[in-house]
C-alpha cells in the first residue's frame, strides 16, 4: 500500500470514494479459491446433509463444514464463500448410485419384478421408497412388460423448488415354477377364442 497527498488531497480518498467503503487496495485483492471434487451418496443428495474435509490452506490444515444442498446431481459445482477466511471453496459433488436405484435427472427408477400372470390378470405389489417408506402399487390387468409405473413426487427434490421427480418402476416379468396346468389350459382356451 502506498499513500500520495497533495495540496491536502489523498488519493487514497478519492479511490475509496470511487470503489466502495471497501477500498481501493482491498478492491484489487484477489480470493484464493480451493476446489475439490466430493463423493455423495444418493440418500445423502436426497436430504441434503453437513459434511466435514480438511483443507491444505497456506496457514496450515484447516478442518470446514460444508452443506450438501438437497437435490444435488452428479457434476454440479457450489461455491461456498463464507467457509474460509479470504478463500472460496468450489465443490464438484459425484453421486453414487444406490443399487436398487438409477437416477435420471430429477426422476429415480427400479427394476420391479413380477410374474407374467400378474400383468396379465392384474396385481398389487408393494415398492419400497428411496427413503424407505413402503407403497403399494396397483398393475392393471392386461398391463405390457415393456409399461412403465410412474409413482408422482416419489423421484429426487428438485433444488431450490420444493418439488420432487417421480419415481418409475421397470417392469421385469418372470415365468412362474408353480404354474398349474388349469391355469396353461385357462390361457390356451381364452387365446383361442
Amino acid at each position: 500500500g502506498f499513500s500520495f497527498h497533495t495540496q491536502g488531497f489523498d488519493i487514497n480518498d478519492i479511490f475509496s470514494q470511487i470503489f466502495g467503503k471497501q477500498g481501493f487496495h482491498q478492491r484489487n485483492h484477489q480470493k484464493q479459491v480451493f476446489r475439490t471434487q466430493v463423493y455423495v451418496s444418493l440418500l445423502d443428495a436426497y436430504h441434503g446433509s453437513t459434511q466435514m474435509m480438511q483443507l491444505n490452506t497456506a496457514s496450515g490444515p484447516k478442518v470446514v463444514n460444508f452443506a450438501v444442498p438437497k437435490g444435488v446431481a452428479s457434476g454440479d459445482q457450489v461455491r461456498y464463500d463464507n467457509i474460509l477466511e479470504d478463500a472460496s471453496l468450489i465443490i464438484q459433488f459425484i453421486v453414487r448410485n444406490e443399487l436398487k436405484f438409477d437416477r435420471n435427472g430429477d426422476d429415480l427408477y427400479s427394476n420391479v419384478p413380477i410374474s407374467v400372470l400378474e400383468l396379465i390378470t392384474g396385481a398389487k405389489i408393494e415398492f419400497t421408497s428411496l427413503t424407505g417408506k413402503k407403497l403399494e402399487v396397483t398393475i392393471q390387468p392386461k398391463t405390457q412388460p415393456t409399461d412403465q409405473i410412474r409413482i408422482q413426487g416419489y423421484g429426487m427434490p428438485i433444488r431450490d423448488s420444493g418439488f420432487y421427480g417421480d419415481q418409475l418402476l421397470l417392469l421385469k416379468p418372470y415365468v412362474p415354477d408353480n404354474i398349474s396346468q388349469d391355469v396353461i389350459d385357462s390361457i390356451l382356451r381364452n387365446q383361442s377364442k
